[in-house]
């Protein structure tokens, strides 16, 4: 049932991850809130998209790379290189296919596919698989998109129905500030030394942050510049990685297109072209700093 606005729930105004100061406003049901998110996205033959990473290392040392990364039935694939003012003499690049939780690269080995929820909202195409990811991950559970309380089945004479009454309060859904904006915080794990939350624009034009804690590592990506591609929906056009408080990885998304379904082929022949082996070091040493955290 859909809630209206008489109906307010009472939220927390968290100005850290810590302290709260209470708030009331009206948050939008869970599941309503995602599907506003992906509204327009839909499955295409082939889903392109295109960015560059400025990628901090260690301390003064940033390497920019350039990443593609192609959504086809069902199938991811990446390809990163060295953007071309990097590239020198050497404009190899590595490539991988995400395999389970895994990614499969090109140069050899694998790497652990960390976050598949910030895969789906990257580059997914419907609120129910990132819905169903951020289940699977812990930054959502499925007890938070209950609305009313179960059983709860408004009949008869509507003045008897009693919706305030009825309806769920999440204290772990709440109202939360990101770069001076309003953001609505769902967090599917809190315990001791593992946090993990989404966080969804209040307008619900996009996920602002994906944010988790393991042991000492607080990890965080926050997405900014929500805008339309065509008529494939509204895509984060910049994002970055903070790691421990320290931003260190700063991206912007270059292009987004569909593809059809006689184009994907040849993408994905472009994308496993001049692939290197040995001496990739400066690459692969920012992929895998990069790929620890997504």
């Amino acid at each position: 049932m859909r809630a209206t606005k008489v109906a307010f729930l009472s939220v927390a105004l968290v100005v850290s991850s810590l302290a709260a100061l209470p708030a009331y406003g009206f948050i939008y049901p869970i599941t309503e809130v995602i599907r506003d998110v992906f509204n327009n996205r839909k499955p295409v033959s082939g889903l392109l998209i295109r960015m560059r990473h400025e990628i901090e290392v260690q301390t003064g040392e940033t390497v920019s790379v350039d990443e593609t990364i192609l959504q086809e039935s069902g199938t991811t694939w990446f390809r990163w290189q060295l953007s071309s003012a990097q590239q020198g003499n050497a404009p190899a690049a590595i490539a991988a296919k995400a395999t389970g939780n895994r990614y499969t690269l090109s140069s050899g080995g694998e790497l652990p596919l960390v976050s598949q929820t910030w895969l789906r909202y990257v580059s997914g195409a419907t609120a129910q698989e990132f819905l169903d990811t951020a289940m699977r991950e812990g930054f959502i559970r499925r007890e938070q998109m209950l609305q009313f309380a179960p059983g709860y089945k408004p009949e008869g004479d509507p003045k008897t129905w009693d919706p305030n009454s009825n309806y769920l309060r999440h204290p772990d859904i709440y109202l939360h500030q990101i770069d001076s904006q309003p953001s609505i915080a769902i967090v599917g794990t809190h315990e001791s030394d593992r946090w993990r939350a989404v966080f969804a624009d209040l307008r619900r034009t996009g996920i602002k942050r994906i944010e988790w804690k393991a042991g000492p590592e607080s990890v965080s990506w926050t997405f900014n510049r929500f805008a339309p591609a065509g008529n494939l929906g509204r895509f984060a056009r910049e994002f970055s990685l903070n790691l421990n408080g320290t931003n260190r990885v700063q991206s912007k998304v270059l292009s987004v297109q569909a593809l059809g379904v006689r184009d994907v082929p040849k993408e994905k022949r472009d994308m496993q072209s001049s692939l290197g082996t040995a001496g990739m070091s400066g690459l692969e040493s920012a992929l895998k700093f990069m790929l620890r955290y997504r």
